[in-house]
């Protein structure tokens, strides 16, 4: 959806609550008491009451936005601008692009969303054809007081070492140019390691790739280890 057109359909509170209770997922349109699947939404009271036990439950409820003060909109937004683009946003820039008056509350909803999204990717794996390989990110540098006298500081920069895969697709027949690649990224997995040894790799691409994926590699040793997880192991050996 495109941002005008979004902005435009979700531009007041009562819509941008209207589009959380028709996208409440099934496992919340439950009762948080007995369990039952009988439940009414009451647009007086503003929330679902269970028609066995009685027991009301808020839209918020269950969710990441219970116990949050902030409105539909504020968290309809974020949800949207959080997820528009691969650059993060900062929550000062958060709060400016909302409008909202403090900053807390917007850092706090950030934090939360942040979360929810890693749960959710931790519940997926990676399948079909994946090309997997290491990826290296600038650390944090020690402080001033902990450098040893008369050493650079930037030999004291680490790097952030990572394994990273990515599901390969083709690329529909309407869309193929000439001269361009016939697959696509989809989606991508990042896991953080402390060294890039085989069993490092072996256990955190359990956490990654499906039993039945075929995973494409470079070749290097710390990989062998992939034909035990996975359907297929390929090597795409590459000067390095």
């Amino acid at each position: 959806m495109e941002m005008v057109e979004f902005f435009t359909r979700y531009a007041d509170e009562q819509s941008c609550r209207e589009f959380f209770r028709q996208n409440r997922v099934p496992e919340h349109k439950s009762c948080n008491r007995c369990g039952s699947l009988l439940i009414s939404w009451t647009e007086k009271e503003d929330r679902w009451r269970c028609l066995e036990c009685k027991q009301g439950m808020s839209l918020k409820q269950g969710t990441v936005m219970e116990n949050s003060n902030l409105g539909y909109r504020v968290w309809l937004w974020g949800l949207f601008l959080m997820s528009l683009t691969k650059k993060g946003f900062s929550a000062k820039e958060m709060q400016r692009l909302i409008g909202h008056k403090r900053y807390e509350p917007i850092w706090l909803m950030m934090q939360k969303i942040r979360i929810s999204m890693g749960h959710r990717d931790d519940k997926y794996l990676l399948d079909g054809f994946i090309e997997m390989d290491e990826g290296f990110f600038e650390g944090h540098r020690k402080k001033d007081e902990d450098m040893p006298d008369g050493k650079p500081a930037k030999e004291l920069d680490r790097q952030v070492k990572a394994i990273v895969a990515v599901s390969i697709q083709p690329v529909a027949d309407d869309d193929k140019k000439e001269y361009r690649p016939e697959t696509k990224a989809g989606f991508l997995k990042m896991s953080v390691v402390s060294s890039l040894c085989s069993n490092e790799v072996k256990t955190e691409a359990q956490k990654m790739v499906q039993k039945s994926a075929t995973v494409i590699t470079d070749g290097r040793r710390c990989y062998n280890g992939l034909k035990d997880i996975c359907a297929t192991h390929g090597k795409n050996h590459r000067e390095r």
